[in-house]
């Protein structure tokens, strides 16, 4: 869709909740999760339209922000891992954690419409997250991802390509089941998400 104004005009941009603001043709996400303050863009609208790639909110209401900040990692594998890692288990005070890389728009949306699939149907993350809070899942796809490990007291860092282990919890607020959990092991007996 593009955007044009008859006259020059400035305009804020801000995400509805539960979704996360990214520039489609910058292949870029401007928020990380939905925690407060959220994202806010500025930009000049005008007969030619926006003056930047005007972006898109991606749903990501199955996502709790624990997963999207200590699971996920929105773009392309960073470039310096060991730079990385440290930051990121520094400000989650961990020394273990593993990152699914979801490069755009389109894996996140798989991703959070396999959790709608499953809510009811396939693995029933309804009637087992229900009795278990601790009950895992198995993806049928796999996913790129980087561990960050300082468990020996030095940082290790690999990548590898497998399937993801989650677990859900219900939001509080309005009972929504979220991803929550990650397993950065590979037990056998967990439930498929299909």
């Amino acid at each position: 869709v593009h955007y044009r104004c008859l006259s020059s005009v400035q305009v804020s941009i801000t995400c509805p909740d539960d979704t996360l603001m990214y520039s489609v043709g910058g292949n870029i996400f401007w928020e990380r999760n939905t925690a407060l303050p959220r994202g806010n863009r500025q930009s000049t609208c005008g007969v030619s339209g926006f003056d930047f790639d005007f972006p898109t909110c991606v749903d990501v209401r199955y996502f709790s922000n624990k997963f999207l900040d200590e699971h996920v990692h929105l773009g392309s594998t960073p470039p310096d891992l060991a730079t990385y890692c440290t930051g990121k288990l520094n400000a989650i005070g961990a020394n273990i954690k593993t990152f699914m890389v979801l490069p755009s728009h389109v894996q996140l949306k798989s991703l959070n419409r396999l959790v709608v699939n499953n809510l009811a149907m396939g693995g029933n993350i309804v009637a087992n997250s229900g009795a278990n809070g601790l009950t895992l899942y198995k993806t049928t796809d796999q996913y790129n991802l980087f561990v960050c490990d300082r468990t020996s007291g030095s940082l290790k860092t690999q990548e590898k390509k497998q399937k993801v282990f989650v677990g859900f919890r219900r939001r509080p607020t309005d009972l929504a089941w979220q991803l929550y959990h990650y397993d950065y092991r590979t037990p056998g007996d967990a439930l498929e998400l299909v």
